[in-house]
This record gives C-alpha cells, sequence and structure tokens, in this order.
C-alpha cells in the first residue's frame, strides 16, 4: 500500500528504519542505559553491542553473556540484535568492531563516549549521542562500588538478575556484607 505525502511523493506503507549500533560496556547495564536505549529502540532498529566482551576483572565483573541477559530481562518483548568486541585500544577499536560487525549491517553509531565518538569520526562512521543522564549518579565504575542505592541506579529486572544469578564475585562479596553476613562468606548458586 502506498501513501502520498504532503509533497505529493510516494512512500511505501513500511518506510526502512535506519540500523543504528547502541555499543557499551555495561557493567552493568543501568539507568541512562535503560532510558537512552528505550529512547533509541522508538527511532531506529538497533544492535547492542557488548564492548571489553573478552574481558573479566575489577571492572569488568560481568561476561557479555551475562550482560546480554541483563539488557534482554529489560526489554522482554523486543527482540533485541547483539554483537559483541573483545577490548581493543582506542587506535584499532573501529577495526576491532567492525571485524564484528560488518559497516554494511548498520546505518550509524549512538555513543556519548568522547573518545569513541572521535575514533567513528576519523573512520566517517556517522555518530550521533544525546545529553548524558543524571552522569554524577549513573555511571558505572560508582555502581560497581555498589553503594547501599545501587539497586536504584539500575533497571528492576538488572537488580533482580544480580540478585539471582551473580556469585563469587567481589559485588557479590559486598552485597552479602551489606545484609550482614561475613565480607569472606561465598554464597554458593544453590543458596542464591
Amino acid at each position: 500500500m502506498e501513501k502520498r505525502k504532503k509533497t505529493g511523493r510516494r512512500t511505501s506503507a513500511k518506510a526502512k528504519r535506519l540500523r543504528l549500533l547502541f555499543p557499551g560496556r555495561f557493567q552493568p547495564f543501568h539507568n541512562a542505559h535503560f532510558l537512552l536505549l528505550k529512547k533509541q529502540l522508538l527511532r531506529f532498529d538497533v544492535i547492542v553491542v557488548i564492548g571489553s566482551a573478552d574481558v573479566k576483572d575489577e571492572d569488568n565483573p560481568f561476561s557479555s553473556s551475562e550482560r546480554k541477559k541483563m539488557i534482554q530481562a529489560c526489554f522482554p518483548k523486543k527482540k533485541l540484535k547483539f554483537g559483541a568486541v573483545p577490548y581493543a585500544p582506542d587506535k584499532t577499536w573501529v577495526k576491532t568492531l567492525l571485524k564484528a560487525v560488518p559497516r554494511r549491517s548498520f546505518d550509524l553509531v549512538f555513543s556519548n563516549n568522547p573518545r569513541v565518538q572521535k575514533q567513528l569520526h576519523l573512520h566517517a562512521i556517522p555518530v550521533i549521542g544525546s545529553p548524558l543522564v543524571r552522569r554524577n549518579r549513573l555511571e558505572g565504575k560508582r555502581i560497581r562500588q555498589w553503594p547501599k542505592s545501587w539497586k536504584k541506579d539500575v533497571p528492576k529486572p538488572v537488580a533482580a538478575w544480580i540478585r539471582r544469578h551473580r556469585t563469587g564475585v567481589r559485588h557479590r562479596q559486598n552485597l552479602l556484607s551489606a545484609h550482614g553476613h561475613h565480607p569472606g562468606y561465598m554464597m554458593t548458586h544453590s543458596q542464591a
């Protein structure tokens, strides 16, 4: 079925949506990520790209599959597409990204990270951003310190997922000690 615009040109009833890459480390997926991704899903077909997918340390406590599950828990009715990119220094990050997600599979990239924006511009890849959402509070590094308010800083499905699934890492120890358990006590999966 075709419709006529006011200009008199014909357009298809279902216009092709642009494809947007939405990269991030998502350590963890917090409320700012949620709000920005929710907004972009209204306008674009989104491919979520999990960065530093191969790194597991204090600053990257969640595996790429765990981060994917957290994001999916926030959008249960959406069939999100995902990609994963291993860690790469700034100078090779775009090349690493394009190995994981070929250029022909997306039209533009969303990022508020100035370093990412710079590298994308150097490779002539269109990038959009938006104002940061409560950056002083919603910042992964601060949330990974697991203050008492951490559950307010992540979407409810993420908080529930973390409480249900994570064992044996520093943030679990902090959660347990905050609830009266000895910090050295490690909860097994069956106890979670």
